[in-house]
């Protein structure tokens, strides 16, 4: 049987794919089964470009909404520390209210102080939280990425062997 190098497009007709054989000397049943080979490649072909065209569309649709996810998370950190530098301005000022009665108020400078360390860690694990999820979302598109690299690779080593 031929290869499918010989085919000049992927959708050939009968009649090209007759004369195709009969020009590499195919007659008769031979000539049949050379053109049903040829259509069963070129439907296998098809079949793969859809699937790879679907798995395409897929990552697109998935890097979209990781985007999504990771604007929303940037949106909710942007937001709790807009929080955090509000109730911070507040924290300063009742402590500037502390300093002019420190020996009074001492007891609460110090529950403010605990506070505002609190805050502060919370804050930090904020930041190292929305850290970790965008690198494992970065790495997560990478993945996507290189796996549909794989599979367009792996497509065309297959189509590259076919012809």
């Amino acid at each position: 049987m031929a290869s499918a190098t010989s085919l000049p497009t992927l959708a050939t007709s009968v009649q090209v794919l007759k004369e195709l054989g009969e020009q590499m000397g195919f007659k008769g049943i031979e000539l049949r089964d050379f053109i049903k080979e040829q259509q069963e490649m070129e439907r296998e072909e098809r079949t793969r470009q859809r699937a790879y065209e679907t798995k395409q569309r897929e990552y697109e649709k998935e890097n979209a909404k990781l985007a999504a996810e990771e604007q929303e998370k940037q949106r909710v950190f942007e937001r709790e520390k807009l929080e955090f530098e509000q109730e911070n301005q507040k924290i300063e000022a009742e402590k500037s209210k502390v300093e002019a009665n420190k020996f009074v108020f001492l007891k609460e400078k110090q529950e403010q102080e605990l506070q505002k360390e609190k805050d502060r860690q919370a804050h930090e694990l904020l930041k190292v939280k929305a850290q970790q999820d965008h690198e494992l979302a970065l790495e997560q598109q990478k993945a996507a990425v290189a796996k549909a690299q794989r599979e367009y690779d792996a497509a065309a080593e297959a189509k590259k062997a076919s012809t």
